[in-house]
């Protein structure tokens, strides 16, 4: 199960990390249902796969900003859900294969067509 985040955050002036707000929903299954919740970085799940007991755990999100100005990346940091979303048979997209997600920011000069 891949779960589909929506997330919004924002550096305040001279930080580097930020902790996300979202909307995070995740299809349910016939043995599967899970909520995951964001708020502020804070990660909270809840979720049951039949025939096992309810899993419950709580983790963090972090963003990172780091590089040149000229050449920004964004790496999501998630901890302390690993164990219960595997559990679950969900997939992070912010852990592939045990490699954080980092996202190079590309800037734009000119859009044409805009």
């Amino acid at each position: 199960m891949r779960p589909n985040y929506r997330l919004q955050w924002s550096f305040t002036q001279g930080a580097t990390t930020a902790r996300p707000d979202g909307l995070i929903s995740v299809p349910h299954t016939k043995t599967t249902r899970v909520t995951l919740t964001l708020r502020n970085g804070k990660l909270t799940l809840r979720g049951v796969r039949k025939p096992d007991a309810p899993v419950t755990a709580t983790g963090t999100l972090i963003v990172r900003l780091s590089g040149l100005a000229s050449s920004h990346s964004l790496t999501f940091i998630e901890k302390g859900l690993s164990g219960a979303e595997h559990r679950l048979g969900l997939v992070s997209p912010f852990d592939a294969g045990g490699h954080l997600l980092v996202v190079h920011v590309k800037h734009a000069k000119s859009l044409t067509g805009c």
